[in-house]
């Protein structure tokens, strides 16, 4: 039987995507601007551009919508209390490959009732939920990962990223090729409440050898990654990562050692990283290729070898301005295995070996070149986050891009790459004292202004 006109129409508004009712504030329309300057200089350093979903027709959205109010109740069954939830909104559904068993991935969002202490009306939370595996015949078959978090507020912004992107592209785990649940940077705190919680997993002998012999696998317990187990990282646990930021005087201003051609499908970007040697005890894949000084030792002059020794290089990196030392979203990382990061500033007047280095050996694997962009366009920005406050504003964010994806990471070196030439035009110290926070504000800025305006100018 037909469902009745109502219930259609009711269905139809549940498809649709909220409406972003709130309007930007002064510091996005500014660093939209900015960046509008700006998109021409950084296009080439930018990520692959955003696939955008293809939209079904109505038939085809009535059958997802039904498919996934299905999945629901087959879900809610997990939840503690599931009485207090109910079906709001089908934001995502999405299948992923077309040959063999199509994963699909659902994102739907539910509405929590609970008590209120203080009246007699109910508190009203809402809560989103992604869901990875396999269908039969429109019903579940078969789970590879699901998890809810809680949000007081609508996530509208978010709402509308998440109809704009693709999961299968944005979500996809390298190697092996599976899927992670997306979770937004700041909705993945410890602070968030998670009515569930079990993402995919990504077995390994390392995970094989300690759950055999009853060891604890190590957890980072700050952020929730949407992937268990060891993922494509070298070691369980922490690994120490070096990324360079190096700046080179051109007139009154600075290029930049950049890299454009890196790998748009990989966990690459324009700023090359270099492990450090782990503890011994965590060595189970192959030592890096090369560290830090020996990279550019490697690219130095002949007759510049003996003076920029590897040992220069070295002491270069540990006397250099650090601009973050923290945790790292990097995209092979899980649960179990994250990446510490120490961000440097170094400056060829102060060091100047990195002058006599030769960008057209053979050795230069990694690509990196001079870049230089535009100079006033670096200058306000400069002054547009000298003049914000990143603590208060990142506590604002409604919205997050996907840290741990693929394009997030690509943004995430370039934004390094843009706030330390921000630095260097303006008095030192004046905003490198927070610039770790300049950095996650302003990747997460970056982030939401490539899904609104940046695909579309690199797909025309």
């Amino acid at each position: 039987m037909e469902p009745p006109t109502l219930l259609i129409v009711f269905l139809i508004l549940l498809l649709s995507p909220t409406e972003e009712t709130e309007m930007n504030d002064a510091f996005e329309e500014n660093f939209d601007k900015v960046m509008d300057t700006l998109a021409f200089d950084i296009q080439d350093f930018l990520p692959k551009p955003i696939e955008r979903k293809q939209q079904a027709g109505q038939e085809g959205s009535m059958e997802n919508l039904k498919t996934a109010v299905q999945l629901f109740h087959f879900f809610s069954k997990y939840l503690y209390k599931p009485e207090q939830y109910r079906f709001q909104r089908l934001i995502s559904f999405t299948t992923c490959g077309s040959q063999g068993d199509i994963e699909t991935i659902v994102q739907f969002k539910l509405l929590r009732q609970t008590p209120s202490k203080l009246s007699e009306m109910k508190k009203e939370l809402h809560v989103y939920c992604s869901w990875i595996g396999y269908f039969r015949h429109n019903s579940p078959r078969k789970t590879l990962g699901s998890a809810c978090y809680e949000s007081k507020k609508v996530l509208h912004k978010y709402e509308v990223m998440l109809s704009k992107i693709d999961p299968c592209g944005e979500w996809i785990f390298e190697e092996p090729y599976t899927y992670r649940l997306g979770i937004p940077r700041h909705m993945s705190t410890a602070e968030t409440h998670f009515p569930f919680y079990l993402p995919p997993g990504n077995p390994a002998p390392e995970i094989t050898y300690m759950i055999d012999n009853n060891l604890e696998l190590p957890q980072y317990t700050n952020f929730r990654t949407g992937m268990l187990g060891l993922g494509g990282l070298r070691y369980l646990g922490e690994n120490l990562m070096r990324i360079p930021v190096i700046l080179r005087k051109h007139g009154n201003f600075y290029k930049i050692l950049l890299v454009r051609d890196y790998d748009r499908n990989k966990a690459e970007g324009p700023l090359p990283m270099f492990y450090k040697n782990p503890k011994p005890h965590k060595v189970r894949r192959p030592v890096p290729k090369e560290s830090f000084e020996e990279y550019f030792h490697a690219l130095v002059k002949p007759e510049r070898k003996t003076i920029c020794s590897k040992e220069k290089f070295r002491s270069a990196l540990e006397s250099a301005h650090t601009l973050f030392k923290n945790y790292f979203p990097h995209p092979q990382s899980t649960d179990n295995s994250w990446v510490t990061a120490t961000v440097y500033l170094i400056f060829t007047k102060e060091e100047p070996c990195f002058n006599h280095i030769s960008l057209s050996s053979e050795a230069n694997y990694l690509h990196y070149e001079w870049e230089l962009f535009n100079e006033s366009a670096i200058r306000s920005l400069a002054a547009l986050l000298s003049k914000v406050s990143p603590k208060e504003k990142l506590r604002e964010l409604q919205f997050g891009a996907y840290p741990f994806s693929i394009n997030s990471f690509g943004l995430t070196l370039l934004s390094i790459a843009l706030v330390a030439l921000a630095i260097s035009t303006s008095p030192f110290g004046s905003l490198v004292s927070g610039s770790a926070q300049l950095i996650e504000l302003f990747s997460s800025f970056l982030s939401y202004y490539y899904v609104k305006k940046l695909p579309d100018a690199t797909n025309s």
